[in-house]
């Protein structure tokens, strides 16, 4: 049978048209709209061919894509699942609408501009409902005997409409079912008879690896656009942000940013990326004037008339004495008061609304001239958008092309040099509207974008740009460097009908943008109606998360399960995008459709279910039946999420741990068990799915992840196992602060917490798992005990509470970041962005210092200089080795009195029985007791020692800090007296010199121990002052180790130094609220062996050496 089959297909052409069953095409039926194919005659021969049109059907694979095919279409292969459809007219023309075929009855999914600026999801099962400006198109034919379910089976048509030549394509359907495409080049003098790759069509069974492979592709044929997974990703998408536009709008303001910005760092959720939106430039509208009423549309005539920031920003007020003014000033001071990393500013692409003034003195160089822009026959057929009629009827100061590098040099040097990090570039679609005499808008746009990307390259390291209103294709297929776009219309805060829209139309929008850019899912309120709903679709949406709250107006308790305490966030791998069996539902206003959002991270999955009905109309469907809120019972199922392999190593049993954020409940699934769930309008859930895994050929354990947060799985970083002759462990390294769950089906014997052994834990079944909101408990890694015994039902494991060494946390903290790593390969030096940068021990670094102690003979034969020339680390230096080889002594030390030998680092682990160890180990049970006794007597014993040495090391440095305020007093006195003694001999010589002045003094020179001082107010001086800093201790904020205290710019625990004193002297800006700052010379602080205790109501919670 074999040979018959072989010599059937090396006799066939590759130029035939095949259906599957190799049956005409009268016998392809339909049922319940979907396209299936009869399978009761003849059998299954699997042959790939190329695409074809035959007797004016194109086929891809045996699955028919268009029947009634014009002579005029075109079809260029690709490879044997894809090809280019174009076609030909009789005259030349700048816009041509193709018929490309019909469409045959079944379901399909298109993307489509609504506006000019943004697109929006729409299914059907009919082309003649394909709207105008179509830029993607799904379509779905199943195989008849099988299930709705089973997804084996179905074929995908992928339609996407491209870039070729001068013209830009769209997608459209007509009353007759046909699918057209429309070709135009937005300049009447730009024009052709034939547009032959104009659509891009491939064949694939999984929609989503249908879009990655297509977009590969295109990428490859086109080489005008990168993938997403090639691109430098912005640094602030890992960490929580805030945007100013709707606390503010264009009011925005320097004291209304600090404000916001204190509020959310008091609260617990402190921001590190900032986005000054709309406000800040240096604009004149000619179409508003003072005194008169406010016309709305009036605000998108203003233009730009400098690169540097208006009157607002430029008189901003000083906080410190030695603190330019301007926008560096601000920009600098709130960086260091509030610990953000990254500070992005907005402006249009053509530099504002209204683009340039033609005849202000900043702007004129780069030539711009008034355009009124026009739109085109598409864009005119959908909703109207009164920014676009305000720059219809105003004009746009377009910049010259000639000129738009220089402008964006200018522009971004310029703000560069203020300190911004990154851009916000705002109405970008402008430039098809403006094309007419520039060689079209394909031409235009691309001109722009590279202008735009070789200034972001030069000026922004981090590639530091988000592009925003630039959902056409001619922007999307001209992203080489760009990272980052808005993936939908605005969040409107005021208007109920949007916030479901929003969320459907960012996750379907993924779908196309996910594979080139990575989408935006915008700005939110967390005090809000739909907070929730919103703060959880950017937990698994893979975005940047950042709010846009009003200052003091934040709801903590959402913001805490989105954000860790040191500000960064728990991003997922991938963009989020719909479930495969949403692809072809309305979850707005069918009635009866969940929207179910999948994504990885690396180690679990995650799963958003939201319930979108009822709550908002699509824009175009205001006339068709409304839809009631109505509560929705459905199912999701670890299958849900895509690529869900990519997290289930071979030694996983096929079962995944299931965690619901909203019960606290834990389910055991088969891959394609389901679960019901049960939402009503405007409710959502979050599944963490956890692959569970076989360790040690008997413990099934799936780690959950931090379960106070939305995106619990996002916080487990690696899993590692140990072994031993006694005991078997797993080890979790993760970040964050919370409560840390695990499935395992054996109860934990004890758990421990950065080596710190017998951290109180729950052990519960599936009824008693009931989620416990506590956090602040755990940071850096979550490592859990557990010792074989009885066999029980799966349970969840919680641990409770811990006691953290800091010095095993790669912490928190506001210059280096959290979690900061070397590249890959060896290990390297990975410092702080001090001033006076600082080691970061981190774990590749750690286990080759072990490596090293190890070859030495130990640590306690091993030498601080043996160790540096073993590890043969550039830039390691005697000082680090020596005070990190202490660290090691005293946890080796430690390890011995407790009977076993911790691991250090970022880890800690789970530890079973093994097997065998009861069969090697026969002693007597009395024996076994009085050593386990004895065991337990010395760690007791160890652990007081322990308590009592941090005591007497905290009484030391206490010490040392009241000696230094002594010699600081006496200073002052002697100072005062000095100062005294020279006003009163130096009056009368005062009042000769300067008569005009009065008995005012000038100011003077003091000589003091501590070197020159000018004599200064006290406001000078910094002792009496509005900003002066809470004297709160914030550990999470502080780096305890000696190389903190002693060599960066930050004070021993964690107050802030100001290195603005003369002489190199650090001035500490709060020790006590009641006290004047200290000031103490480098050298006094020096002591070695420095021991920092911090002390709360639970006892010792951290210390460095």
């Amino acid at each position: 049978m074999a040979m018959v089959a072989c010599t059937v297909l090396s006799n066939l052409q590759l130029n035939v048209r095949f259906s599957s069953p190799f049956l005409p095409t009268n016998r392809r039926i339909f049922s319940n709209g979907h396209l299936r194919i009869n399978k009761k005659a003849g059998h299954y021969m699997f042959l790939k061919t190329k695409p074809v049109v035959k007797d004016g059907v194109l086929s891809f694979n045996g699955t028919d894509a268009l029947i009634g095919v014009p002579e005029n279409v075109k079809v260029t292969p690709w490879s044997e699942s894809s090809a280019f459809l174009g076609a030909t007219a009789n005259e030349s023309s700048s816009r041509h609408v193709f018929k490309l075929g019909v469409i045959e009855e079944g379901r399909w999914l298109c993307l489509f501009r609504f506006k000019i600026w943004w697109m929006i999801p729409r299914v059907g099962n009919s082309a003649k409902d394909i709207p105008i400006e179509t830029q993607m198109l799904l379509l779905e034919a199943r195989e008849e005997q099988h299930s709705e379910d089973n997804d084996g089976n179905t074929a995908y048509l992928l339609f996407l409409p491209i870039l070729n030549g001068d013209f830009r394509s769209s997608l459209q359907g007509n009353s007759a079912n046909e699918l057209e495409v429309c070709v135009e080049t937005g300049d009447p003098s730009v024009v052709a008879s034939e547009c032959l790759k104009a659509v891009f069509v491939n064949h694939g069974k999984n929609p989503f690896q249908l879009v990655k492979e297509t977009m590969m592709m295109l990428q490859r044929y086109s080489g005008t656009f990168e993938l997403r997974n090639t691109k430098q990703m912005p640094g602030m998408l890992d960490y929580f942000g805030w945007c100013t536009w709707d606390a503010f709008y264009h009011d925005v303001n320097p004291q209304g940013i600090r404000d916001g910005l204190k509020s959310l760092s008091e609260g617990g959720a402190p921001a590190r990326f900032l986005i000054i939106d709309d406000g800040w430039q240096d604009t004149i509208n000619e179409f508003q004037k003072e005194g008169e009423p406010f016309v709305d549309g009036t605000q998108f005539g203003g233009r730009l008339v400098s690169i540097k920031e208006n009157k607002k920003f430029r008189k901003t007020e000083k906080v410190l004495s030695n603190q330019s003014n301007g926008l560096k000033g601000f920009i600098s001071d709130v960086k260091r008061t509030f610990g953000l990393k990254y500070v992005y500013v907005w402006h249009a692409l053509m530099g504002y609304w209204g683009g340039l003034h033609p005849d202000a003195p900043g702007t004129k160089k780069y030539n711009p001239t008034l355009k009124f822009p026009i739109q085109s026959p598409g864009n005119r057929a959908h909703q109207r958008d009164i920014a676009m009629d305000s720059m219809e009827e105003y004009g746009v100061g377009m910049i010259d092309p000639k000129n738009i590098f220089e402008f964006y040099d200018d522009l971004h040097e310029y703000l560069a040099s203020q300190e911004v990090d990154g851009v916000k570039v705002d109405v970008q679609n402008i430039l098809e509207t403006v094309a007419t005499g520039s060689r079209g808008r394909v031409s235009l746009t691309t001109h722009f974008q590279q202008a735009l990307e070789k200034s972001i390259a030069k000026n922004f390291q981090d590639n530091g740009i988000i592009c925003c209103m630039a959902q056409n294709t001619d922007s999307v297929y001209n992203s080489k460097r760009n990272a980052i776009t808005r993936a939908s219309d605005d969040y409107y805060p005021k208007n109920p009908k949007t916030q479901t829209l929003h969320i459907a139309a960012v996750a379907y929008n993924s779908i196309f943008f996910g594979e080139i850019l990575v989408p935006d899912w915008d700005m939110f309120y967390s005090r809000h109606p739909e907070a929730e709903f919103h703060a959880v679709a950017r937990a698994v949406g893979g975005c940047g998360v950042y709010v846009s709250d009003n200052p003091g107006q934040h709801d903590f308790e959402i913001l805490r399960r989105l954000v860790l305490p040191d500000g960064s966030v728990l991003r997922a791998k991938y963009p989020g995008m719909p479930s495969r069996d949403c692809l072809f539902s309305d979850p707005v206003m069918d009635g009866k459709s969940l929207l179910k959002i999948w994504n990885l991270n690396k180690i679990t999955g995650v799963l958003a279910v939201f319930n979108c009905q009822g709550a908002g109309i699509w824009p175009g469907l205001e006339n068709t039946v409304q839809i009631d809120r109505v509560e929705l019972v459905g199912k999701i199922s670890p299958a849900d999420i895509e690529y869900l392999d990519e997290v289930s190593p071979k030694s996983c049993t096929g079962d995944f741990a299931v965690f619901s954020f909203r019960s606290g409940s834990l389910s055991r699934l088969p891959k394609h068990g389901k679960l019901d769930i049960t939402l009503k309008t405007l409710q959502c859930n979050v599944f963490t799915v956890s692959p569970i895994k076989v360790y040690h050929q008997r413990v099934y354990f799936a780690p959950i992840g931090l379960v106070n947060m939305y995106n619990s799985g996002g916080a487990i970083e690696a899993i590692e196992v140990s072994n031993d002759s006694s005991c078997y462990g797993i080890q979790i390294k993760g970040r964050g602060a919370g409560i840390f769950g695990a499935y395992s089906d054996i109860n934990p014997k004890f758990c421990s917490v950065n080596n710190i052994r017998d951290a109180e834990f729950e052990y519960r079944t599936e009824k008693e798992s009931k989620k416990e909101r506590i956090s602040d408990l755990f940071t850096g890694s979550f490592p859990l005990v557990l010792i074989q015994e009885t066999p029980m039902f799966p349970r969840l494991i919680q641990p409770r509470e811990a006691i953290l060494t800091q010095e095993t946390i790669q912490g928190p903290n506001i210059s280096g970041g959290f979690n900061q790593r070397g590249g890959a390969g060896d290990p390297c030096l990975v410092l702080t962005s001090d001033p006076k940068p600082r080691l970061r021990w981190t774990a590749d670094l750690h286990e080759r210092f072990v490596d090293a102690v190890t070859q030495l003979g130990g640590a306690s034969k091993a030498t601080p200089k043996a160790i540096m020339r073993t590890m043969g680390v550039k830039g390691l230096t005697l000082f680090h080795l020596k005070s990190h080889l202490q660290k090691y002594r005293l946890g080796k030390q430690s390890g011995k009195d407790f009977g076993d030998s911790p691991k250090e680092g970022l880890s800690g682990s789970y530890l079973l029985d093994s097997p065998c160890a009861s069969n090697s180990q026969n002693l007597p049970a009395s024996d076994v007791n009085e050593g386990y006794e004895v065991k337990e007597a010395l760690r007791a014993q160890m652990e007081v020692q322990s308590k009592l040495h941090l005591q007497v090391e905290a009484e030391k440095h206490l010490q040392i800090r009241q000696d230094a305020e002594k010699r600081y007093m006496a200073m002052l006195e002697r100072a005062c007296k000095m100062l005294a003694d020279q006003i009163i001999g130096d009056t009368n010589n005062d009042v000769e010199n300067y008569p005009e002045k009065g008995t005012k003094t000038q100011p003077s020179t003091v000589r003091n121990p501590f070197g020159s001082y000018s004599s200064q107010s006290a406001d000078d001086l910094g002792i009496h002052g509005p900003e002066v800093v809470s004297p709160k201790f914030h550990p999470q904020h502080a780096d305890c180790s000696t190389e903190s205290c002693l060599t960066s710019h930050e004070s021993p625990i964690g107050l802030p130094v100001d290195r603005s004193s003369p002489g190199g002297k650090r001035r500490v800006l709060n020790v006590d609220s009641t006290n004047a700052p200290l000031i103490w010379d480098e050298s006094d602080l020096r002591t070695p062996d420095l021991h920092v205790v911090q002390v709360s109501s639970r006892g010792i919670t951290g210390y460095g050496v």
